[in-house]
């Protein structure tokens, strides 16, 4: 998803969820805000409930893996800490994985995405919506990790999880294209990290309960 749609959806989201309690009266919801000539972010949301007025600052991601959103949330609290009023960060993709929301909440964000999942907690009000499964694109990517080719690449990696593999494709019988797209998706997963000599697993209990469920 392109990041100007996923902005887009993520919005019509936001205003969904906020629509869904009658306790809650929408305000001004705003892309792209700028304010000032501090950090920006991709949408501010205004809502009203119970008498009191709140602002929700949301950073959307068109890939919602842990790297992805670690980056998402330094970005939205760097954005908050730089305005002159009170306002909730957030995070959206268009799905995020249990890590991921798992690591918006140990951080103090909210979050949201395109599967229904949601969490936001202001004075007076909690969200906390969760959906079973994810979207069969998502299951489709993970799987891939799993087939014949990457999956000889990362058995290597499992073998000796401690080391930081520079010549994986000699030693997996595997292409260079092949190790470039395991690579990246264990790194936007956060199961693995760049070392000096190369990517090593830093989560390999992760990739294999991954692989099991897959």
């Amino acid at each position: 998803m392109k990041s100007q749609e996923a902005e887009h959806r993520a919005a019509e989201a936001l205003q969904g969820l906020f629509e869904r309690s009658p306790e809650i009266e929408v305000g001004e919801l705003v892309l792209e805000p700028r304010i000032g000539s501090g950090p920006s972010v991709d949408i501010l949301a205004s809502f009203s409930a119970f008498g009191r007025r709140h602002r929700v600052a949301c950073e959307v991601r068109s890939n919602g893996q842990p790297s992805h959103v670690r980056n998402a949330i330094l970005s939205v609290r760097d954005y908050v800490a730089h305005l002159d009023f009170d306002a909730a960060p957030m995070v959206s993709a268009p799905f995020l994985s249990e890590w991921s929301r798992a690591l918006c909440v140990e951080s103090g964000v909210g979050y949201l995405d395109l599967h229904g999942n949601a969490f936001l907690q202001v004075p007076g009000i909690l969200i906390d919506v969760s959906v079973p499964g994810e979207p069969p694109a998502e299951r489709c990517g993970l799987k891939s990790l799993f087939r014949p080719k990457a999956a000889r690449i990362l058995r290597v990696m499992l073998r000796d999880p401690e080391r930081a593999w520079t010549e994986l494709a000699g030693a997996a019988g595997a292409s260079l294209g092949h190790v470039s797209n395991v690579h990246r998706t264990l790194l936007d997963r956060e199961w693995a990290e760049r070392r000096r000599g190369g990517v090593a697993l830093s989560d390999p209990d992760s990739a294999l309960d991954a692989w099991r469920a897959a």
